[in-house]
């Protein structure tokens, strides 16, 4: 299930799907606004240090998983993590 069929199940409101995507850019700019006001800044958005260590599969041959892109073709490093951050 999408987000989008999840907004429109449990609002019942039917909107289109570009509009949804402003109703997300708004809750992301309100949480940043309401961080601001705790004291929180861009040097606070970061990854957990373990989301840098290969993740091991569980099953035999043992595979080890290092944080990659969407397509699995490039691993991350915490500069390319900070540069999509910026």
């Amino acid at each position: 299930m999408t987000m989008y069929n999840l907004y429109l199940t449990a609002t019942g409101i039917d909107i289109s799907r570009e509009e949804m995507l402003k109703v997300g850019e708004r809750i992301v700019n309100l949480e940043r606004a309401f961080n601001a006001l705790c004291g929180l800044s861009r040097d606070d958005d970061r990854f957990p240090e373990m989301w840098f260590e290969p993740l091991e599969t569980i099953d035999e041959p043992k595979i080890r998983r290092p944080l990659t892109d969407y397509y699995r073709k490039v691993e991350l490093t915490r500069e390319d993590v900070r540069r999509m951050f910026d």
